[in-house]
């Protein structure tokens, strides 16, 4: 069973590395762009709750840097390229975050289909709670590996 798939991680990193299961970075740090594609541009593979949270913390404080970016330029008079930069950088934070959901839904052995859940009131909120609070499934899923082993 695979999870919603939108782009494989080897097409990206040239498919040289074994990210798709969360747990082999080669020694490479959290920020390392091929740790940043893995987390924002795959939906492959399964993450633990570390990398979901330190992930949407980093995707918080770059989407609020844009805001401010674009205020600036708003306030200055370009409004038309502070709406383009808001806008680009929600998209992008957008998707990043659904990726993170898939690859947090996929470590706990849920299809990443399961993230609709969240757009439903109450129901968004638990399932949200379970994803960001609850630890993932011990040892091999249909996703992957155990990103903590």
């Amino acid at each position: 069973m695979q999870g919603l798939r939108i782009m494989d991680y080897a097409t990206l990193s040239g498919g040289s590395t074994n990210m798709a299961n969360g747990s082999d970075f080669n020694g490479r740090p959290f920020l390392s762009s091929d740790h940043l594609n893995f987390l924002c541009f795959s939906s492959e593979g399964r993450i633990n709750r570390q990398r979901f949270w330190v992930g949407g913390i980093v995707l918080a404080v770059s989407f609020f840097i844009a805001l401010v970016v674009g205020a600036l330029w708003i306030v200055s008079g370009m409004a038309v390229l502070g709406v383009v930069i808001l806008a680009a950088a929600y998209i992008f934070v957008a998707f990043a975050q659904i990726m993170l959901y898939i690859k947090r839904a996929n470590g706990r052995d849920h299809t990443g289909w399961h993230i609709l859940l969240t757009v439903i009131p109450l129901l968004g909120i638990i399932w949200s709670i379970e994803l960001a609070f609850f630890s993932g499934t011990a040892g091999s899923n249909g996703y992957g590996a155990d990103p903590t082993a």
